[in-house]
């Protein structure tokens, strides 16, 4: 299941943060929006037949960062609550999206 991957730290289905191309793992203070493009880029749904739309990636820095409250995410290590909150969880909804079913 997409959320059970996306929640992987450890194992044989380790899902490593610092394998995203463009995600700012290492800085505390991490744009939320360089956050999900950096995501859709690497999942593919920045192109192809339904790219990730403005609305829609709006909606998802909004989830990134509960509304608008935080300006950053902490991304100082892969292991961080946003880390391990906020980036999987975006990973998680983008796998579940209709957008990425059709790949």
């Amino acid at each position: 299941h997409a959320k059970d991957l996306a929640a992987s730290d450890f194992g044989i289905n380790k899902f490593n943060l610092s394998t995203i191309a463009g995600l700012p793992i290492g800085d505390a203070t991490a744009d939320p929006g360089t956050v999900v493009d950096a995501i859709i880029h690497q999942l593919g749904l920045d192109l192809g037949p339904a790219p990730t739309n403005a609305n829609q990636r709006t909606a998802l820095i909004a989830y990134a960062t509960d509304g608008g409250l935080n300006l950053t995410l902490d991304l100082s290590d892969e292991f961080t609550a946003d880390a391990t909150g906020k980036v999987r969880g975006l990973i998680s909804l983008l796998l579940q999206s209709a957008e990425y079913q059709l790949f």
